[in-house]
């Protein structure tokens, strides 16, 4: 089975499609069979840890890109957390927050790590642009119920975080600060904000997702205190170039 992403395929002006794989080879060829026939530009695979599609010659792609993604989870008390100096810099985002231009680039700067940025075929317009979009709808209250950002010395944003309510927890969207406040205990503090919130709205689990590649993000997630859940591959497969004018 495949499933054609509208958003995707609206946003960035080619057709997406999406596809999970159990690593069988002749799985994969009726998956990319059916993606072909529905004439796909780019189709993203989520298949096993140690899945690699490279070794399928039979692939007629123009492109592969490989990427890592790490699920994490943490269990919380129902306790509020206590406020410490670098907390007290931060504030929940408004949906009217004016500073939009600010916050939308680190969002842009959060996606570094990602597959979108890092696969040399994918449009780095359209890489940004998914990531401004989603910053935007998450201040907005369309993908986040809660936005909490870092005040730097200068009053502008220099991290964000953003959260949203789902079935069984609270998950974790875009974590970002700015590169040269990195390593200063900001993105614990934006964490432990969102879990102060997650607290006082009586959820106990969070959970966030993060790339295999992005060793920062993860080293900051099982310091602390979330467990990997889950890991899987996730690939690009290009079944024919993105028009040119988009790249």
């Amino acid at each position: 089975m495949i499933d054609i992403l509208d958003w995707d395929t609206r946003t960035f002006g080619f057709m997406v499609a999406r596809a999970q794989w159990s690593g069988t080879p002749s799985e994969l060829d009726s998956i990319v069979m059916k993606a072909q026939l529905a004439d796909v530009t780019l189709l993203y695979f989520f298949g096993p840890p140690d899945a690699e599609i490279t070794k399928h010659t039979a692939i007629p792609a123009t492109c592969v890109f490989r990427s890592g993604r790490v699920d994490f989870h943490k269990r919380m008390k129902r306790k509020p957390l206590p406020h410490f100096p670098t907390r007290q810099r931060i504030r929940a985002v408004p949906a009217n927050f004016s500073g939009l231009d600010d916050i939308c680039q680190l969002g842009i700067e959060a996606g570094c790590y990602s597959r979108f940025f890092r696969d040399p075929v994918f449009p780095r317009r359209s890489a940004e642009l998914l990531y401004r979009l989603w910053t935007e709808n998450s201040i907005r209250g369309i993908l986040a119920d809660a936005t909490f950002a870092y005040a730097g010395q200068d009053g502008h944003v220099a991290g964000f975080i953003t959260a949203k309510k789902g079935q069984g927890g609270a998950r974790v969207g875009l974590v970002a600060v700015a590169p040269h406040l990195r390593g200063q205990g900001i993105g614990k503090a934006l964490l432990d904000s969102v879990e102060d919130w997650a607290c006082r709205e009586g959820i106990t689990d969070i959970y966030v997702s993060t790339q295999a590649e992005n060793k920062a993000a993860c080293g900051l997630y099982s310091r602390c205190g979330y467990a990997v859940s889950r890991e899987e591959a996730v690939f690009h497969l290009w079944l024919r170039q993105p028009p040119e004018e988009r790249r």
